[in-house]
């Protein structure tokens, strides 16, 4: 007589039994009950019941969660009825918890979305700007407030809400910018921008890339014309006052970056009514260079976990835990 070890049905539960034989008599028909008892052939969870020569059976019922049940099965003959006895199976219908889950504490980045100062384009019904255009705002040589420009050229241009990333502002950027914020030693942090090719309608290159920099951190990434407004993010270790780098791989070929943002991360321990998703992602990129790395740590004190699947999907979908 054979079930599983455990089971998160409530509403059925099955066995299967095999190895009954009688020479003389023959085998009639089998009984089977269930039982909350390891000991004797008392049925208090369900009541013998007749089914037939069958060797298999699922028994509709309203089970208890955290019940262990003794499926019980006997062969009836001429003479005496085989009794059997199985090992037991507990019901858990729980899922596995989170054992931590994290929390991102916006840090300020002052200007992160480059609308203080921003230039104004000649022609604000315009959607696209020219090289020309971006030429005449550099030489007014004017600055980017709270930013500091290190190695080629920068201006924040007002393009429109249709083209940035967030309010209508961004910075286009031919060579280096950075800004100083205040960080806790051995704490991790998530950067991310957004980042595009330069929207003006003379495109000196298909191709444009970028660098970011920071203490632990040193990440070039790639953009293509099919890749406009596509979220850049890294994990960082930062142990003191930290400066935030943002550059251009070519200070021929610039980017368009925008809505800069620094998160602390926390990690705390789950809560036993966990709803959000328990999974980890620390970096999302783009194109080529683009990888996701995540990672979990769920438990099941009642049952253990059996096995785990996983999948990678465009749209966010509500967590199911595996038993």
């Amino acid at each position: 007589l054979t079930d599983a070890r455990y089971s998160r049905e409530l509403s059925e539960l099955s066995c299967s039994w095999h190895g009954f034989f009688d020479e003389e008599s023959f085998i009639q028909s089998y009984e089977t009950c269930v039982a909350t008892k390891r000991d004797g052939k008392d049925c208090d969870a369900f009541k013998w019941t007749d089914v037939k020569f069958r060797q298999s059976v699922s028994l509709q019922s309203s089970w208890r969660h955290g019940q262990m049940y003794f499926n019980r099965v006997r062969a009836i003959d001429a003479a005496n009825p085989h009794f059997r006895s199985s090992p037991g199976i507990i019901l858990d219908a729980t899922p596995p918890l989170a054992v931590e889950r994290l929390d991102l504490k916006p840090i300020s980045i002052k200007n992160g979305n480059f609308e203080e100062a921003a230039q104004l384009l000649r022609n604000s019904s315009e959607a696209i700007i020219s090289h020309s255009d971006l030429i005449q705002f550099w030489n007014a040589n004017a600055s980017i407030p709270h930013w500091d420009i290190q190695g080629g050229r920068a201006i924040s241009v007002q393009v429109g809400a249709s083209l940035a990333a967030d309010g209508e502002s961004a910075l286009m950027l031919f060579g280096r910018v950075s800004q100083t914020v205040a960080t806790k030693p051995k704490c991790r942090y998530r950067l991310q921008l957004f980042a595009s090719p330069l929207p003006v309608a003379d495109p000196l290159s298909a191709m444009a890339g970028g660098l970011v920099t920071a203490p632990g951190l040193r990440r070039a990434f790639r953009l293509y014309d099919d890749d406009a407004n596509t979220s850049e993010g890294g994990k960082m270790h930062w142990h003191r006052q930290s400066e935030i780098s943002i550059q251009s791989l070519s200070h021929h070929t610039g980017l368009a970056i925008d809505l800069v943002s620094l998160d602390l991360i926390d990690t705390k321990a789950a809560a036993s009514n966990l709803s959000t998703n328990p999974i980890h992602v620390d970096t999302v990129a783009a194109r080529d260079s683009g990888y996701v790395h995540a990672s979990w740590d769920l438990q099941d004190e009642e049952s253990g976990i059996s096995s785990v699947h996983w999948a990678v999907g465009t749209h966010a979908k509500a967590y199911s835990a595996c038993q």
